[in-house]
């Protein structure tokens, strides 16, 4: 979908839909429906209803079409941010790359990947005191506020190996 697409109804109800701030180098997020964490925007062409990630929207009403075989990536890591100034046009491997030197990456271990609540040293504290049998799993989850079954996965190396 190009920018000659967009009528200029489509634009005023698009930007209605994103809270601009009035510091710009601050995220502007979409404040309606979302598809996988992104902002969802419809439109409609002869006849066929689309649906269109909100920050891709945003890059080509400001910068033009797309090219073909490009993401728009966030220097914010916002799925929600639809601020120009947060995006970029970048291949599959720059996203990727940018991801990994986020430590976003799903292949990220331990501290690094940014998705755990516990530290290395809780790890350790909570083997050594599940192997000694003085606490139990429910015990442990309640003293490390996680589910009972993330302890399972730790003790039974399936998490933290």
């Amino acid at each position: 979908m190009t920018t000659s697409k967009y009528t200029p109804k489509d634009v005023a109800r698009f930007w209605s839909k994103v809270a601009i701030t009035a510091n710009d180098e601050k995220c502007w997020e979409w404040q309606r429906s979302l598809m996988v964490g992104y902002g969802c925007f419809a439109v409609t062409r002869n006849g066929k209803f689309y649906h269109c990630y909100g920050h891709r929207v945003a890059w080509e009403l400001v910068n033009g079409e797309i090219p073909d075989g490009l993401f728009v990536c966030h220097t914010c890591d916002n799925r929600k941010c639809c601020n120009p100034k947060h995006l970029f046009l970048g291949t599959a491997k720059d996203n990727a790359q940018d991801m990994k030197s986020k430590g976003r990456s799903a292949k990220q271990r331990g501290e690094l990947s940014g998705m755990n609540k516990l530290t290395e040293e809780q790890v350790k504290y909570i083997r050594e005191q599940y192997a000694s049998n003085a606490v139990t799993l429910k015990e442990l989850a309640s003293q490390m506020k996680v589910h009972y079954s993330t302890i399972s996965l730790i003790v039974n190396y399936k998490r933290w190996a």
